[in-house]
């Protein structure tokens, strides 16, 4: 009987903390003047808010509730006119637009270690900011961050100016303001700003030497540098994307790599390179974006990486140079008018991996012939708007018996039948 009595107790103690493990998170929480919400994940939180009585110096935890604190949210500090200063916890690494927007007292902000991603007015009219203490960690920064931060102090080396913390001072490129002809971009500095080069695009800037660390750029980095002849992007750096705009008409741009993790080449970012005459895409990349190397009107050839999977609108617009181009078996999806008034263009391989091709896609291209590798066009391509001069055959292996425009390789060369 007594062995019987121990266990019955043991058996609800051990159901309690079972049934207690489970609980799901509280969706909101406040506490310590500060309001927490349940992040998507429902495993962690995000500040979201805060109370009246929120003023001086906050520390903000690494935890509420036994769950990580992992984000800030949109406009989370914002119009705050009473904290003086904020110590991030490792644990933050995303910053929402506008999180500290208008804070009139703020003058010292710690991101911590583990900030990755700043998005954009963050730090828009902080009068009194004067220090910043930002990551290595950082790989992507928004617009418009530090305006109307009059008060806000720089890391200055050859005239440009750079946000850091104690250990690396040059995490951040914010901008630069040089008569040189080529600068060196510091080893440490993992993030350039957007529109970083804006004063230097009437200067004589020729070359950029970009470190293997750099990690992320913002939008128009280079943008409108007109006289930059060559960009120097190791093919080690961690980048991931070539930003919208970055190298929007650098006319004299004439070489730059592109590094082997890049992903995606977004909208406009060769807009109008004409001085490029050749360029090898990475295998990594996935997708060009809309009118990326448009009006690229030295570009005589191209490789594009084994993996991409789609060419946006315009990608190629009147790349009239274009003569040597070889589209991947990974690929997809063409965009409209992606290779119009490509008139240097005499000959075009289409893999069977397209499914779509978007209207006037080949448009002007008044010397090309299309060799489908598939027997017919592809299910989601009604029409090719083709101009009339231009030819389009379908790939047959045999010589063919029936009616029609076929072609097969004859010495790996595309030839019809």
């Amino acid at each position: 009987m007594k062995s019987t009595k121990l266990i019955l107790p043991l058996i609800l103690v051990s159901s309690f903390l079972f049934s207690c493990s489970n609980v799901s998170p509280q969706q909101t929480i406040s506490q310590d003047g500060i309001k927490y919400e349940l992040a998507e994940d429902k495993a962690s939180y995000a500040i979201a808010g805060y109370e009246d009585s929120l003023e001086g110096k906050v520390s903000l935890p690494g935890k509420v509730n036994g769950a990580t604190v992992k984000s800030l949210k949109s406009q989370a500090f914002k119009a705050n006119s009473k904290i003086t200063s904020v110590i991030c916890p490792d644990s933050i690494e995303t910053i929402e637009e506008g999180a500290f927007y208008d804070c009139a007292s703020l003058s010292e902000i710690d991101l911590g270690k583990g900030v990755k991603d700043i998005a954009d007015v963050v730090f828009y009219k902080d009068p009194l900011l004067k220090h910043i203490s930002m990551p290595s960690s950082i790989e992507s920064i928004g617009v418009f961050n530090f305006n109307g931060c009059a008060s806000l102090e720089y890391n200055i080396k050859d005239n440009a100016y750079y946000l850091g913390n104690s250990s690396n001072p040059f995490s951040l490129l914010w901008s630069i303001d040089t008569k040189a002809s080529e600068v060196e971009i510091p080893s440490q500095c993992a993030v350039i700003a957007p529109d970083a080069f804006n004063n230097v695009r009437n200067s004589v800037l020729k070359k950029v030497l970009l470190p293997s660390s750099l990690k992320g750029m913002g939008l128009r980095t280079f943008y409108n540098s007109f006289y930059l002849e060559e960009c120097n992007l190791p093919k080690e750096a961690p980048l991931k994307t070539i930003p919208e705009a970055a190298f929007f008409s650098c006319c004299s741009l004439k070489a730059i790599q592109i590094p082997n993790k890049v992903e995606a080449i977004e909208t406009e970012a060769f807009y109008n390179c004409k001085s490029l005459t050749s360029l090898v895409l990475p295998d990594s990349l996935l997708s060009l974006g809309v009118s990326s190397f448009r009006k690229c009107e030295g570009l005589t050839e191209i490789t594009l990486g084994k993996n991409l999977t789609s060419l946006g609108d315009n990608a190629f617009m009147d790349c009239i140079s274009l003569e040597k181009l070889t589209l991947p078996s990974s690929l997809k999806e063409i965009g409209k008018q992606a290779f119009l008034s490509c008139s240097s263009l005499n000959q075009l391989v289409i893999p069977e991996s397209v499914t779509s091709i978007a209207d006037y896609a080949f448009a002007g291209c008044t010397n090309l012939s299309l060799f489908f590798k598939a027997s017919s066009l592809p299910s989601g391509v009604s029409s090719l708007y083709k101009p009339s001069s231009m030819m389009a055959y379908f790939y047959s292996e045999g010589k063919p018996t029936s009616e029609g425009s076929y072609w097969h390789y004859q010495n790996n060369i595309p030839t019809a039948w």
